[in-house]
C-alpha cells in the first residue's frame, strides 16, 4: 500500500513528497532495482556450476551478500543505494570470466566504458531537472542551498527555521521530534539527546533520555501531522507524546492555517499531571450512538485511527444518525479536572481525510445512579471560518472527588447525520491541577 515509499530517491525529490500517482512504469523499475543484487547472486550460483571461478570473483561475491543482507529488516532505497553497485560489478565480472582470454580484452573496458558514460550523461540530466524543480534558498544564511524536495519548498519550513532563528540563542538546546537535522544546522542549535529520530526496539531508554532532555528545552519541532507512514509518534514514545502536551503548545504564528508537516511546540503553563488518560480507557469504554427520538443503542464499529494534530491525539467517535458518544466508568481523583480540546475540522487517518460534521454541540457529563447532569458543552463548527485550531475545553471535577461516576462524552448534531459520520476529541483527561499533583 505504500509503493511509493520504495522509489529511488532522485525520482521522489524531482516528482514532489513521493505519495501521489507514481505509474506502472516506475514501479517496474523500482521493482527491478530491488530485485538486480538477488539476480547476480542467482548468477553467480549458476555461473559456478559451469565452472571455476577466481578468488577476486569470491571476494566480490562476498560483498555482495554482505550489502544485500543489509536490506533485512528494512529495504528503504538507502540501503538499496549500497547494493546497486557491486550487484552491477558482479554481473560483469561473471561476464567477463565466461568470455576466454579475448572476451575479457573486448568486453569488460567497453561495458565499464558504457556504463560510466551512460551514468554521467544521467547525472548532467539529472542535476538540470533539479536545479529547474528546486527553489529559491530560503533556509536563513546558515543554509544557502536550494531546497529541491516539494515537501522542503514547503513554507512551514523556512517559517520554523525563522521563527527560531529569532529567539533561540547559539547553541542552545531544541528537540526535534522528528529528526531534521537541517533544523539543527539552520538554527544554530543543537540536539540534547543522542537521537536523531525514533529507533524501534529501545523505548524505554529513549523515553527516559529524551524527557531529562525536555527539562531544559523551550522549543520543539514537531510534525504538525502525526503521519501512519512513519508509525505513530504518540505509539512509538508515548511517554514523551504526554510530557508534549502537558507542558507545550503552539504558538499562534503556526496556528489557523491550511494543513501543514512542520511546526513549532513551545513551553507553556504546566497542565498538570495525568490521573487517567481517557486515551488509553477507550478500550474499556461503552461506545453508543442515538438514533431517532432520542433513543440510544451500543455500537460495536470501531473508529478509524487518526493520525495526532496540533500536539493532540484525536479521541474519534462513530455516530448514529442524531449522534453519539463515549461513557467512561470511572473513581474520580481529588483536585480533579477534565481536559479535551474540540471543533478541529480535518483529521488524517490511514488512508483516507475526515471531516467533523457541522453545527455540533459537544457535551461532557456526569452520571450517578443512572442520572446524567452536562457539566460543560461547547458548539463547533457553526461558521466557515471555525475549525482551523482546536478549542480547549476543562471542567472542573473537584467537587466529585472520591466518587465513582460516568463520564459521557457526546457530540450533537443540529441536523440527522449519514451512518458511521465520525466527530472527535482532542487529547481527552482527567488531570490533577498543577498545585496539586502530589495528591
Amino acid at each position: 500500500p505504500h509503493a511509493a515509499l520504495y522509489l529511488p530517491r532522485l525520482y521522489s525529490l524531482i516528482g514532489g513528497s513521493g505519495f501521489g500517482d507514481i505509474g506502472t512504469p516506475m514501479v517496474l523499475l523500482t521493482q527491478f532495482l530491488y530485485g538486480l543484487p538477488f539476480v547476480a547472486l542467482a548468477a553467480t550460483v549458476v555461473r559456478r556450476a559451469l565452472g571455476p571461478l577466481p578468488p577476486a570473483a569470491w571476494i566480490q561475491t562476498a560483498v555482495l551478500l554482505a550489502l544485500t543482507a543489509n536490506l533485512f529488516p528494512r529495504t528503504d532505497w538507502g540501503h538499496l543505494a549500497y547494493v546497486l553497485p557491486p550487484s552491477a560489478v558482479q554481473l560483469f565480472v561473471l561476464a567477463r570470466g565466461s568470455s576466454g582470454p579475448a572476451g575479457r580484452l573486448r568486453l569488460a573496458p567497453w561495458a565499464a566504458f558504457a556504463l560510466v558514460l551512460v551514468l554521467g550523461v544521467g547525472t548532467v540530466l539529472a542535476g538540470r531537472a533539479l536545479h529547474g524543480s528546486a527553489g529559491p534558498p530560503t533556509f536563513g544564511p546558515r543554509v544557502p542551498q536550494r531546497p529541491v524536495s516539494a515537501l522542503f519548498q514547503h513554507p512551514s519550513v523556512p517559517r520554523v527555521i525563522r521563527y527560531l532563528r529569532e529567539r533561540v540563542r547559539p547553541d542552545e538546546a531544541i528537540f526535534v521530534a522528528r529528526g531534521e537535522p537541517l533544523i539543527y544546522f539552520a538554527t544554530d542549535t543543537r540536539n540534547p539527546t543522542p537521537f536523531g529520530g525514533v529507533f524501534r526496539g529501545v523505548r524505554d531508554k529513549q523515553e527516559s533520555l529524551i524527557l531529562n532532555a525536555l527539562a531544559e528545552v523551550r522549543y520543539v519541532v514537531m510534525s504538525e501531522i502525526d503521519r501512519p507512514s512513519a508509525a505513530y509518534y504518540r505509539d512509538e514514545l508515548p511517554a514523551v507524546q504526554a510530557h508534549l502536551e502537558r507542558y507545550f503548545h503552539i504558538p499562534g504564528e503556526f496556528l489557523g492555517e491550511n494543513i501543514s508537516w512542520l511546526s513549532v511546540l513551545e513551553r507553556g503553563r504546566d497542565r498538570g499531571p495525568t490521573a487517567l488518560d481517557l486515551m488509553g480507557a477507550r478500550t474499556k469504554a461503552r461506545a453508543w450512538v442515538r438514533q431517532r427520538y432520542g433513543k440510544m443503542s451500543p455500537t460495536s464499529e470501531s473508529p478509524p485511527k487518526l493520525g495526532a494534530r496540533q500536539n493532540r491525539r484525536p479521541l474519534p467517535i462513530v455516530l448514529g444518525r442524531w449522534g453519539g458518544g463515549v461513557d467512561f466508568e470511572i473513581e474520580l481523583p481529588r483536585n480533579a479536572v477534565f481536559q479535551a480540546d474540540v471543533g478541529l475540522r480535518l483529521l488524517a487517518g490511514m488512508s483516507a481525510l475526515y471531516e467533523h460534521p457541522r453545527r455540533t454541540r459537544m457535551a461532557v457529563s456526569l452520571g450517578r445512579e443512572g442520572q446524567f447532569e452536562t457539566l460543560e458543552s461547547r458548539s463547533v463548527l457553526y461558521r466557515s471560518y471555525e475549525g482551523r485550531v482546536w478549542s480547549p475545553l476543562e471542567v472542573d471535577l473537584s467537587e466529585y472527588g472520591g466518587e465513582r461516576v460516568t463520564l459521557r462524552l457526546e457530540a450533537i448534531p443540529d441536523a440527522p447525520l449519514t451512518l458511521g459520520t465520525l466527530a472527535w476529541w482532542g487529547s481527552p483527561r482527567i488531570a490533577l491541577k498543577p498545585d496539586a499533583g502530589d495528591q
